[in-house]
Order: C-alpha cells, then structure tokens, then sequence
C-alpha cells in the first residue's frame, strides 16, 4: 500500500469518527438543516465542523455525508446508522437537485446564461466530436444499438418497478398464451363481463386482473389495473391495425 492510498484511509478513518461525534452533539441539528435545503458544506460552515474539530474541509464535508447516511464496519470502527433514512436522504437529495437547478436558472448561472446561439453550438461540439471519435452510440453496430436499447428499457423496467409481460402462463390452460393474450381473451368471456348497471357489457378490468395475476404470478399482486388497462388498449390496437392491413391486402 503507497503513502496516498495510506494517507487518504487516515482521512476517511478520521471522518467516521467525527461522524459519530457529530450524531452525538449536533444530531437534531443536522437533520433539520439537510431537511430544510441546506448541503453538506453549508452545515459545515453553520456549525464550524472544520475549526471545532480540528479537521480539513473535505474531511468535514464527508464526516457530515456519513453522519447523515452511517456506514458499515471498516477500519476497526464499528458500524454506524445514518440519522436519516435512505429514502428519505433520496427525496432530499431530489429537492436539492431541483432546487440547485431553479437557482441557477433564476441567476443565470452557467448555461441559462447562455445564448441560444452559445448552447446550441456547445451540444453541437459535443455531437460531432463523439461521432469523429467514434465513441458511445456512434462506436456501435446496429446490433450492439439494437441491445442496447433492449437494455436500458430492462433497467428502466426495473427502477420502475415495473415487470415484463409473460410469454407462458403457470396453467394448463394458459402454457401455451401469453399473458396479454390471455387477458385480451378474458374481456369476450361472459364471466370477465360486466351484467347490468353503469359498466353493461364492458370489461371488468379488476375481476381480469386477479386471474392474469392467478394464472401468470402465482397469485402475487404484480400487474396493476392502470398497466393491465394500458396493455389490453395497445393489443386492441394492435389487432385493429392487423385486420386492416388483412383487408387492404385482399384488396
């Protein structure tokens, strides 16, 4: 191990100390500035964190990030929890983001104190070098583009907490259907129909809902009824758009 890497393990040691005392004298403090908009380098300066403790700015700056978010056992310390929550630090951090954002462009600060001239022949530079460089998108085949964007539709999918579309079901009925099929099918079915009363003869999207979760997960509460709503006015879509090519076909 060099002396920087060395060095720069004293400091980081040194800031989940400082962490753990900062919890214990200014606790409360600290999660009422961060909640009110403050960052870590203002809580720093409000609470003279540098100078009280005797620590570099940096140092400080980091011992404020772990006194609000913890940290796991390393370098001979114990663990630690965070004064806030994970969630709760991710809402906050969305707040500063946006709020940074706002004050910037209510100053003009860095590029909303551009022209329009200015920003357009900045991203402009940024295209064409990335293309004459051959990097990202423009370094792809139309396969490697194709996965890609298969990729990022997945990891979109699952930060959204959203699943794919089953192409089997668990039942006899259902192994060879896929799920939206399956539920496209349901809404003909007198037993997946509204009888009588404001919604006669339409779907009753809720009864569908449980047998698509029934026959497709198991019983688990995975689709939802706006979603399942969504997918069945695409395959409507869909089969209309088919049956009108069919028709201009034969014509």
């Amino acid at each position: 191990m060099n002396e920087k890497t060395i060095g720069r393990n004293i400091l980081i040691r040194k800031a989940m100390q400082i962490a753990r005392k900062l919890q214990s004298d200014y606790g409360e403090e600290i999660m009422q500035l961060y909640r009110s908009g403050n960052t870590h380098q203002d809580i720093v300066s409000h609470l003279s964190v540098e100078s009280f403790y005797s620590i570099k700015t940096s140092t400080a700056n980091t011992a404020v990030q772990l006194a609000l978010r913890g940290y796991k056992a390393y370098f001979n310390l114990s663990s630690c929890s965070g004064l806030l929550s994970e969630s709760e630090l991710e809402e906050i951090a969305k707040k500063h983001i946006k709020s940074g954002w706002k004050t910037s462009k209510a100053n003009k600060l860095g590029i909303f104190g551009w022209t329009s001239e200015k920003l357009k022949k900045h991203w402009e530079n940024i295209g064409n070098k990335a293309y004459k460089d051959g990097v990202g998108i423009h370094g792809m085949t139309n396969e490697e583009k194709i996965l890609a964007g298969k990729k990022g539709g997945l990891a979109t999918a699952k930060k959204r907490k959203e699943f794919l579309w089953i192409k089997k079901g668990y039942t006899e009925e259902t192994r060879d259907v896929t799920e939206i099929e399956r539920a496209y099918q349901l809404t003909s079915l007198s037993g997946y129909v509204h009888q009588g009363g404001t919604y006669d003869g339409k779907a009753d999207i809720l009864k569908i809902l449980q047998t698509i979760n029934l026959e497709y997960h198991k019983g688990k509460a995975i689709r939802t009824k706006r979603a399942l709503e969504r997918a069945l006015e695409k395959e409507r879509r869909k089969r209309k758009n088919q049956k009108i090519l069919a028709q201009n076909s034969k014509v």
